[in-house]
């Protein structure tokens, strides 16, 4: 009987792969997952790029700390509004051009002393071959790395910021006035028109000046996503260099900061063709943390005329904060490449929601894109002794 089975085949076992519905299966589970996960890590990616943010505002902070502590002074935001009491008779109020930024005047306080010793103080940044090289050093803690839109050639070659320091509001606060809660019209010939925010002026202001407590003052605000030229911001009537002349140093009508370091800060001659930058050297740059102009006021968004030029303010309903935000680049009617409009010197972010904003003691604040208009103003200005409430 054994001999029967000797020479018999044993069956032969195939193996079984998977069925094409198999396979379709298991690609739709692993999508399915990927889908559920990619939301988790892009949001995960983005709270560490905010929480980068905001610790470069706490540096900025610590620097202006440690430069009040250093001068008796706050540095200035760079640009600001000449608020001299006078009546005004063109819109915007004439501003006056700081010739060093706030970046420029925190540069020791960041790590960066070897940049800042070799600064030429006697000249506007781009009046200098050295300072125009040395401005074009990219600086980390000046950058928020949520802003989507940063390429390093978007500031023509020059080192690029995504904060603001604050230096003054318009936002009209007269309850009678047509233009209540959006920015203040051409008419307006009151001396406070304008307010002073913690850094506006030229570098005279200190802790003291700042009435309504650090607590309650915006220093500097995000403002990620910069023009590297602002359209309809140049030289002339509105915008008036602080210089001072080796007969007249106080400078006039914008008078520099007495004794403010004991090296000249301004061209001795008195000179202003070197304030200015962009096309024909005639314009202001204000993503650029060398420029003066990377400081500005909160004022709220133009309005535009079919022409393309300034028109009528927008109404009371607009956004403060992240206004003109879609589509990108800004609506027609308020393009990101005019002051004030998106971006434009303005508080502005990529986050979801609001704006950082780092207070006068030092902490940093989120601030609702839906905030109210006239909690942001009091929020800005440094002494209107106003109450300001929960925000």
């Amino acid at each position: 009987m054994v001999s029967l089975f000797l020479g018999a085949s044993r069956p032969t076992r195939t193996k079984r792969g998977f069925t094409l519905i198999e396979l379709l299966v298991v690609i739709a589970i692993i999508a399915i997952l990927i889908a559920l996960l990619l939301p988790a890590v892009q949001q995960a990616r983005e709270a560490a790029r905010r929480t980068q943010c905001k610790n470069h505002l706490k540096q900025l902070g610590l620097a202006a700390h440690n430069y009040e502590s250093t001068y008796s002074k706050l540095p200035s935001s760079g640009l600001y509004q000449n608020s001299s009491g006078t009546a005004a008779t063109t819109n915007p109020r004439p501003y006056a051009v700081f010739p060093v930024s706030f970046f420029t005047s925190a540069l020791p306080y960041m790590d960066q002393a070897p940049l800042y010793n070799q600064w030429n103080f006697s000249t506007h940044y781009m009046g200098s071959a050295l300072n125009s090289q040395l401005a074009t050093s990219y600086i980390d803690p000046f950058l928020c790395p949520s802003n989507g839109n940063f390429t390093k050639a978007g500031g023509r070659g020059f080192g690029q910021t995504d904060y603001m320091p604050v230096s003054y509001t318009d936002i009209d606060y007269v309850t009678t006035n047509a233009t209540y809660g959006a920015r203040l019209n051409a008419s307006t010939t009151a001396a406070n028109a304008t307010r002073d925010a913690m850094l506006g002026g030229p570098a005279k202001a200190g802790f003291n000046d700042v009435i309504d407590g650090t607590s309650n003052s915006i220093c500097i605000f995000e403002d990620a996503g910069k023009a590297a030229e602002a359209t309809g911001a140049t030289g002339g009537t509105n915008y008036i260099p602080a210089v001072a002349t080796a007969s007249s140093p106080g400078g006039g009508a914008n008078p520099p900061p007495q004794g403010f370091w004991s090296m000249p800060l301004f061209n001795a001659t008195g000179g202003t063709t070197a304030v200015w930058c962009g096309s024909g050297g005639t314009s202001l740059c204000p993503n650029r943390w060398a420029d003066p102009a990377s400081g500005d006021g909160v004022s709220g968004p133009y309005a535009m005329n079919p022409a393309g030029g300034a028109g009528t303010f927008m109404g009371a309903d607009t956004k403060m904060i992240n206004q003109n935000k879609t589509p990108k680049g800004g609506p027609t009617t308020c393009p990101w490449t005019t002051k004030e409009c998106g971006p434009n010197t303005e508080p502005f972010s990529y986050h979801d929601g609001g704006a950082q904003a780092l207070m006068g003691d030092g902490t940093v604040r989120f601030i609702s894109e839906n905030i109210d208009k006239h909690t942001l103003r009091r929020l800005v200005s440094r002494a209107d002794g106003e109450p300001i409430g929960e925000f």
